[in-house]
């Protein structure tokens, strides 16, 4: 799994892509939250570099929707990371997880696992 892929496809996709009418739901958001999940992950114990990529992974794809739409915007995000992981070395399994991630983002959050919390 290509992380550091991911990483540079969304530095570039949310640097010239997002709509300027996006104050909050940026790229510096985006890193912030990359930073504050895998420091939230180091505290909980996530240890597994497996685990920690597909953390990382997600962190970095959970906006990515906003490119597309202000509505819905994880369902989208997740047709995005369905397209794109494949080619980043991801299979189906690390694909689903980190959608079943980025849709436990939405509004109420109702996580159910370790990784998704």
């Amino acid at each position: 799994m290509n992380v550091a892929g991911i990483e540079n496809f969304v530095v570039r996709a949310l640097g010239t892509q997002l709509s300027p009418k996006l104050h909050y739901h940026n790229l510096a958001h985006t890193i912030d939250v990359v930073k504050g999940a895998l420091k939230i992950a180091e505290q909980e114990g996530v240890v597994e570099s497996y685990d920690l990529v597909l953390l990382k992974t997600a962190g970095f794809l959970h906006d990515i929707g906003f490119l597309n739409t202000f509505v819905d915007h994880e369902e989208e995000g997740c047709l995005i990371a369905r397209a794109i992981l494949p080619d980043y070395n991801y299979d189906e399994e690390a694909i689903e997880i980190i959608c079943s991630m980025i849709m436990k983002t939405k509004l109420p959050q109702k996580p159910d696992t370790l990784l998704e919390k």
